[in-house]
């Protein structure tokens, strides 16, 4: 009985809390994946302070290693080098490995360049933790380069997929003279480069501009500053909120922003861009070009560039973006339904 239960089922570890899009990405893999395979997914949760940090993620990874004992493999996702003893465990017993790279690390970090030592032990961890893997999944093309130099052997690409059922999308025309209602969802850092974003917005569009802000970061004074010399922009300060009720909010707004440092050399999938069109929102982006995104604006048709950016491209947008949508996700599904019904071939195991 034992050995039936451990030849087919899957330890799914999160470096996020319950409620984090990580983790929440990582259940909706496991419902594909738990059409062929029983799975359990443990996040990692971590309370404020340094050591009360450590204290928690040394119990929590503790936890993952007897867990494991419970299961045939174990999918892990990057940072990787967090989940490295659960990952040595797993390759001593025989277990294959898994790992989901949304991130290259350190590189991706915007501090790894002023802390070299901290850098360094972050990259030789994270490189023998691709090391280790048997199987690595990316979004996107661009990935493959970044993640075989890092000793990544056997790689495959799976678009990003979504957390839960999509709400309906509308499509109501929106009228020139109505204020553009923009989303932000997520942390505000210098990599997002959101005030230059939203400046650009401002120099493309003739009206009002309303900039509902769902995050727990502090506004860049930039964008205050912004907001104070533009009598078109309006910021609006959301907060934090749940999922439910994240998706409930954006749902009401016309679009949704993301924005990367166009210098960013590293290849990257904004997951926000799946939140959006979970709500029923396109996208607006401003950010460097990659084969996942410009298949995302170009072919799907489900979101513009900033600089592409009209009243009358965004109102055609609007209207045309639920069918679209619909046949973006159908594609997603049976693209990442694939996946997961061929899991066992791709680990080899028969």
């Amino acid at each position: 009985m034992a050995c039936q239960a451990k030849a087919s089922s899957l330890l799914v570890l999160s470096n996020g809390g319950a409620n984090q899009t990580t983790t929440q990405l990582l259940l909706a893999l496991g419902t594909y994946i738990g059409r062929v395979m029983p799975y359990e997914v443990r996040p990692r949760g971590l309370p404020s302070g340094r050591v009360a940090k450590l204290v928690s993620a040394l119990r929590s990874e503790i936890g993952n290693v007897a867990a494991l004992f419970r299961h045939a493999m174990v999918l892990s996702h990057s940072a990787a080098a967090f989940s490295l003893p659960t990952l040595l465990a797993a390759k001593l017993t025989g277990r294959p490995i898994i790992l989901v790279i949304w991130d290259i690390y350190p590189e991706s970090l915007g501090w790894a360049s002023r802390h070299r030592l901290l850098s360094w032990c972050l990259s030789k961890l994270e490189n023998a933790a691709y090391a280790l893997s048997d199987l690595v999944l990316v979004n996107s093309e661009d990935y493959l380069q970044h993640v075989r130099r890092k000793g990544a052997g056997n790689v495959r690409v799976v678009p990003m997929w979504t957390v839960e059922e999509p709400r309906p999308a509308l499509g109501q025309p929106r009228r020139p003279s109505d204020p553009l209602r923009l989303a932000w969802a997520g942390q505000i850092n210098p990599l997002r480069d959101l005030p230059s974003t939203v400046r650009q917005v401002l120099d493309s569009c003739r009206g009002e501009v309303e900039l509902h802000l769902f995050t727990s970061s502090d506004i860049p004074p930039a964008l205050v500053q912004l907001a104070q010399a533009e009598g078109r922009l309006t910021l609006k300060e959301r907060g934090f909120l749940p999922l439910e009720k994240l998706y409930s909010e954006l749902g009401r707004l016309d679009f949704g922003l993301v924005s990367i440092d166009p210098r960013f050399d590293m290849p990257f999938f904004p997951s926000k861009t799946m939140s959006y069109l979970l709500a029923g929102i396109p996208v607006l982006f401003e950010g460097p070009r990659t084969p996942a995104l410009d298949r995302l604006f170009d072919a799907d048709g489900i979101g513009l560039r900033v600089d592409e950016v009209t009243e009358e491209r965004l109102s055609a947008l609007h209207q045309a973006f639920p069918e679209r949508r619909r046949r973006y996700l159908e594609r997603v599904e049976t693209e990442v339904a694939d996946f997961a019904a061929n899991l066992p071939r791709l680990l080899n195991r028969h």
